[in-house]
C-alpha cells in the first residue's frame, strides 16, 4: 500500500537518530543505509497485506528502532584480517602475499614522518624516488637497469607501448593468456599500438615457427609465462635462453612477461626447479617483468629488469608517470629487497617463503597440536587428512605441495553452514569445502594466528 512508504525515514532523519546515540561516522555508512532503505521499499512493494510485514516495518518509530539496532554497532566498511586456512599461499581474494611484520615495522618511521623520498642529501637538489629500490634490484639480479611501477599489468603495457608501438611482435599461440580481470595479451598488444603475430600452435611451438614469421616489420619477440594454467602431454615450447640466442642473431629484442619471480632458491623438493630472477637474467633477456606481490612476497608492484637502452625508453615515455609506485609501496618493497640481501634469514622475514617452505611433517605437528587441545561435543567430528596446497596467485600452477588439514564435520550442519560460521568469527576463518567436510590446511596459517584459530574452533565445536 502507498501509505506504508510514508513510514520510511529520510537519510537525514536516520543520521540525526544515530548522532543522538553519539555515532559520528554516519556519512561513512551512507551507501549501506540507502541500500537498506531501498530493500524496505522493495519489501513494501512485494507485500499484499500488513501481516506480510514484520512488526517493526509497520511504523516509522519501529523502523528507527531497527536503525539503532542495525547501524549503531556497525563500523564503516574496512579491510579485516582473516585466517587463511585454504592452503593457497598467494590467494588473490585474501590479498596475495602477506607482508612480514618486522619489515613493516621498519617502514613505519619513513611513513608517519617526512622522508627523503625525492631529495638528494649530497646536492640538496630533487632526487629520483625509485633510485634506492632500483639500485637494490640491479645488485640482486645483476641487471643493467631496473624500473618499478604499480603492478605487473602496467609494466607489461608500458613495455609494449614504449618498445613495440608501430611494429610486429612474435608470440607463441600457447602463450596468448588471459589472467584475472580480463587482462589479455592480445588486447594489450593492440592497445599498445603493436601488431600481434601468432606463431606455432596452442600445444607445440618450435624455434622454426618464430623464424618463419620474422619480417622486416618485426620489432620484438614476446615470451609470456602461462601463469595460471599449464599445458601437459604432447607439448613443446622454446626456452627463454634459446629464444634470446636466436633474437640476438637477428637483432631484435626478447621481452619476457614472467608474471611471478623471486630471488630465493627454494629448498622444498617440489619447488627446487623454480628458477630465480638471477637465473632468468643470466639468459641475457632484453627486458623481463614480474609482480612484487607474488613469489617475491612483497607489496603490489611491477618490477622491470633488463638492458638500459630499452628501460630508458620506458622511463622517458609519458605513460611512465601515470603508473609510478607510491611512497608506501616503495618503502615496503625496499625493505623486502633488503631482506633478500641475507638469504640465510630471508625465509623468517618473508611469510610467503616461510609458507612455501613448510614441510608436510612440520604442518602435521601443527595440526596434531590443534587436534589434541580442542574438546568437541558429540555432534562434531574432527579428523586429520592429507591434502595438497598450492602456491596460487598465478605463480606455479602445476605444482602441488604435500600438506595436512584438520577437517570438520557435523551430524546436522552442512559443510556450507560450517564454513559460514567459520567466516563469521573474528578474525574470519577461510577454509575449503571438500566432500561434505571443511578442510583447514595449516600451511597458510600464520604462527601468530594459531591461538586465535584454536580459540575460535573451540567455541564452535563445543556446542
Amino acid at each position: 500500500m502507498s501509505s506504508w512508504y510514508r513510514n520510511l525515514p529520510s537519510f537525514q532523519e536516520i543520521e540525526l537518530t544515530l548522532s543522538q546515540l553519539g555515532i559520528t561516522n554516519v556519512k561513512l555508512q551512507r551507501r549501506q543505509i540507502k541500500a537498506w532503505l531501498e530493500d524496505l521499499r522493495i519489501k513494501y512493494h512485494q507485500s499484499s497485506s500488513e501481516s506480510d510485514l514484520p512488526d517493526w516495518m509497520r511504523s516509522r518509530q519501529g523502523i528507527l528502532s531497527e536503525v539503532k539496532e542495525k547501524f549503531s554497532k556497525r563500523k564503516p566498511s574496512q579491510l579485516s584480517p582473516v585466517i587463511n586456512a585454504t592452503g593457497i599461499v598467494l590467494h588473490t581474494n585474501l590479498g596475495r602475499a602477506p607482508l612480514g611484520e618486522k619489515l613493516l615495522a621498519q617502514t613505519i618511521p619513513s611513513l608517519f614522518q617526512y622522508s627523503d623520498l625525492e631529495l638528494d642529501f649530497v646536492t640538496g637538489e630533487r632526487g629520483q624516488r625509485t633510485d634506492r629500490v632500483e639500485s637494490l634490484l640491479c645488485n640482486l639480479s645483476k641487471a643493467e637497469s631496473a624500473i618499478v611501477v604499480n603492478n605487473n599489468a602496467a609494466a607489461v603495457f608500458l613495455m609494449m607501448k614504449a618498445v613495440c608501438e608501430g611494429g610486429e611482435v612474435l608470440v607463441s599461440r600457447g602463450e596468448l593468456v588471459e589472467i584475472g580481470g580480463s587482462f589479455r595479451i592480445p588486447d594489450i598488444l593492440r592497445e599498445a599500438g603493436a601488431k600481434l603475430i601468432e606463431v606455432g600452435t596452442t600445444n607445440r611451438t618450435r624455434l622454426s615457427d618464430y623464424q618463419k614469421n620474422l619480417s622486416d616489420r618485426t620489432i620484438a619477440v614476446l615470451k609470456v609465462h602461462p601463469s595460471n594454467y599449464s599445458i601437459q602431454g604432447f607439448t613443446e615450447e622454446v626456452s627463454l635462453s634459446e629464444l634470446v640466442g636466436w633474437s640476438k642473431k637477428v637483432e631484435i629484442p626478447t621481452l619476457y612477461d614472467w608474471g611471478s619471480g623471486t630471488f630465493y632458491r627454494f629448498q622444498q623438493p617440489v619447488l627446487q626447479h623454480v628458477p630465480t630472477v638471477q637465473q632468468e637474467m643470466a639468459t641475457e633477456v632484453d627486458i623481463m617483468c614480474f609482480s612484487g606481490d607474488k613469489l617475491l612476497g612483497g607489496p603490489q608492484a611491477g618490477i622491470v629488469l633488463g638492458k638500459k637502452t630499452f628501460l630508458e625508453k620506458m622511463r622517458k615515455h609519458p605513460l611512465y608517470r601515470t603508473v609510478r609506485l607510491d611512497k608506501a609501496a616503495l618503502c615496503i618493497l625496499e625493505q623486502t629487497l633488503i631482506a633478500y640481501g641475507s638469504m640465510s634469514n630471508v625465509v623468517q622475514n618473508i611469510p610467503t617463503l616461510e609458507f612455501l617452505e613448510r614441510t608436510k611433517d612440520e604442518i602435521l605437528e601443527y595440526v596434531n597440536d590443534l587436534y589434541r587441545t580442542i574438546d568437541i561435543s558429540p555432534e562434531w567430528k574432527l579428523t586429520i587428512r592429507e591434502t595438497e596446497s598450492m602456491a596460487g596467485g598465478g605463480g606455479i600452477p602445476e605444482i602441488k605441495l604435500p600438506s595436512m588439514a584438520l577437517c570438520l564435520n557435523h551430524n546436522r550442519l552442512s559443510a556450507t553452514e560450517i564454513h559460514q560460521r567459520l567466516r563469521s568469527r573474528k578474525p574470519a576463518i577461510i577454509g575449503v569445502i571438500r566432500k561434505d567436510n571443511v578442510h583447514l590446511d595449516l600451511r597458510t596459517v600464520m604462527k601468530s594466528q594459531f591461538n586465535s584459530l584454536r580459540e575460535s574452533l573451540q567455541l564452535l565445536v563445543s556446542v
